[in-house]
This record gives structure tokens, sequence and C-alpha cells, in this order.
């Protein structure tokens, strides 16, 4: 497939389970070349993604690179989210970024 659509495929899973699942959505990526939106609660798995988007009460509130996005504290903050602990500084969907464009905007058709 071109896209694949990952909805918190890290819950429930200890830490160990919770790496190998997100090293396998980055050898997809990157050594696959396939997009992978991967819908999560973790912060911390979307620090090497290509596109951040944050959603709430279905519309887009955020959409940037992580570094942009983890820049924006107080505004993280009012939807009850964290920056990830190694950058220091509720659904939402992360783009590991190959052929997102054209999957966002399936995506937005089929909504």
């Amino acid at each position: 497939p071109q896209c694949i659509v990952w909805e918190e495929p890290t819950a429930m899973l200890d830490p160990n389970g919770r790496r190998e699942v997100i090293r396998t959505v980055h050898e997809l990526n990157r050594q696959e070349g396939i997009t992978v939106l991967l819908i999560t609660h973790y912060m911390e798995e979307v620090i090497d993604a290509d596109r951040v988007v944050v959603m709430d009460g279905g519309h887009v509130v955020m959409d940037g690179t992580p570094k942009e996005i983890f820049s924006r504290v107080k505004e993280l903050k009012r939807y009850r989210l964290d920056v990830p602990q190694v950058t220091d500084t509720p659904p939402f969907c992360f783009v590991f970024q190959t052929l997102a464009e054209k999957c966002a905007k399936e995506m937005v058709h089929l909504a």
C-alpha cells in the first residue's frame, strides 16, 4: 500500500512493545516509502515525524513539524497535551510523510 493508518497501535503495550511498533512504523516509512498516519496520545512517538496534526473535536487545531508544534507549549496545554520529555521544550494524527498530501486529500473526501 501507499498509505497505512494506524490508530493507537501502542495502546496497552509495555515500553519494549511500544518501541518495536514505532521502529516498524519508521521502517515502513523510510525503507518502503509508505506514508504512515499514526494516531496516538503519546507525544514521544512523533518526535521523528515529518508532520504533526493536532485535532480537537474533529477539527485541526495545529499543523506543522514536531519542532513547530512542540514549541507552542501553552497552546498544547490548552488541549491537555504535553511536550515529549525528551525534547525539554487525545487522539491526534501524526504523519510520517511520503505521500501524506495525497492521503490527506483522500481522507478529507471520506469525512
